[in-house]
């Protein structure tokens, strides 16, 4: 493919998934690059999964689609807003976030949305348990979830943030544009 890949996510080294521009989903076996059917034209930005056959990616025009094990499948999210990034604790515990603060909760049934307080983009999201997620986007936006509530932290930076992981809750590194690099630990 020469479309543009965003985000990769894997449950092994025989089981990684790439996705992109124009609704591009790639699937690594261990031997081989195979495309999927994603169903849309949209772009793909953000994937994760719980297991290898439960993956969830997230795109433009609030795109969400996800892997039973069998195929790519096409979730209603409620919203229009393009959405980066994707993560979840659990198959029934999963967030997604996005543009104008957009930030969607899977909850094993249907997606809703969350107030989030922020009309910022936002680009990234990670956690480390289901009262522990952070998310992060343009302007130097930080939002932590304690379980109840998403709130705004202080980031000393107005660079827009694109990605966010950790090892643990109080190890958490955030990147972002001219070089930008935060770390909480």
């Amino acid at each position: 493919t020469k479309e543009h890949l965003r985000g990769i996510w894997g449950s092994a080294s025989s089981d990684v998934w790439a996705v992109g521009g124009s609704g591009t989903i790639l699937h690594w076996d261990g031997a081989a690059w195979l495309k999927f059917a994603s169903g849309t034209t949209e772009n793909l930005k953000g994937i994760w999964g719980s297991t290898s056959s439960d993956v969830w990616t997230v795109g433009r025009g609030g795109t969400i689609l996800r892997w039973d094990g069998a195929a790519w499948l096409q979730v209603a999210s409620g919203t229009t807003d393009d959405l980066y990034g994707v993560w979840g604790n659990t198959s029934s515990d999963v967030w997604a976030v996005g543009q104008r603060g957009t930030i969607l909760h899977w909850d094993g049934a249907g997606w809703s949305r969350v107030s989030s307080g922020t009309a910022e983009n936002l680009k990234g999201i990670w956690g480390s348990t289901s009262s522990d997620v952070w998310a992060v986007g343009d302007s130097g936006t930080i939002f932590h979830w304690n379980g109840a509530a998403w709130l705004q932290d202080v980031s000393g930076t107005m660079e827009p943030f694109s990605c966010i992981w950790g090892s643990t809750s109080l190890d958490v590194w955030v990147v972002g544009q001219r070089g930008t690099i935060l770390h909480k630990g």
